[in-house]
């Protein structure tokens, strides 16, 4: 009867905890923290007391893992256009959030050698091009009063080899990279930063799952202990077990 309960609540959770069909099409959310470094606002566009320098940001990047590469035909360079609701990046600063709309991003993936490719020369031979950044031109929404003309986010470096094709990376480790950057600009103001950390965020049917096998091995652990403590006062145990196979056991 409590197995029989322990199914019926698995399978309740699934339904309630899966994405809906065009969430669940393919797409990994990252979280990051980041800082300011640079606050450049001669047009006073923003309160001087909304953004500084040293302030402390969060946001997430959204990939959409179903967007097609708009440059077949370079096995280096990967242009993806972000479409869904679903995708984009966002910030998030102390009072007040801004994205990028899902129709103006773009995310490229830069996974060259200097050296390869016609017109690509960079010194010194044999180190990288290796880049991961989404930029967003116009459709921005508004960061205290202020509405930039675009905003980058992205992951660079040009001393190690981290990607290995320019497909949309599904694992983004920051300590690979040499610099972690972001940017937003326009109407003379210019707000920019470093990626202090970034985390995957596991799907939330994942959460849920790991969480009732944890339930299930601890249901199963005590179950046992149980039958083993009724088998020494009873000739047959309640999991089937003879009071003399529990003692051979022992």
């Amino acid at each position: 009867m409590i197995l029989k309960g322990i199914r019926l609540a698995t399978y309740l959770a699934l339904v309630l905890v899966l994405p809906s069909p065009e969430a669940a099409a393919g797409f990994i959310r990252f979280e990051f923290t980041g800082t300011v470094t640079r606050v450049d606002d001669t047009p006073e566009n923003i309160s001087s007391s909304a953004i500084s320098v040293g302030d402390k940001i969060s946001g997430s990047v959204i990939f959409d893992m179903t967007a097609t590469d708009l440059a077949p035909g370079d096995s280096e360079i990967g242009l993806y256009d972000f479409t869904s609701p679903h995708s984009g990046v966002d910030f998030r600063f102390a009072g007040d959030t801004i994205g990028q709309s899902p129709v103006n991003v773009r995310l490229q993936v830069r996974a060259r050698t200097c050296g390869d490719g016609p017109g690509f020369n960079c010194s010194p031979a044999g180190s990288y091009d290796q880049q991961v950044y989404t930029v967003s031109n116009g459709g921005l929404d508004e960061l205290f009063g202020w509405t930039p003309d675009y905003m980058v986010w992205g992951l660079a470096n040009f001393t190690d080899l981290v990607l290995v094709s320019d497909a949309i990376p599904t694992v983004l480790d920051l300590k690979q990279w040499d610099q972690g950057s972001w940017r937003m600009a326009g109407g003379g103001t210019k707000i920019a930063g470093t990626v202090d950390s970034l985390t995957r965020v596991p799907e939330p049917a994942t959460l849920v799952l790991l969480g009732l096998g944890l339930v299930g091995l601890g249901f199963e652990r005590r179950q046992f202990s149980y039958c083993r403590l009724l088998a020494r006062s009873s000739e047959k145990s309640p999991c089937g077990t003879s009071r003399k196979e529990e003692t051979s056991r022992r």
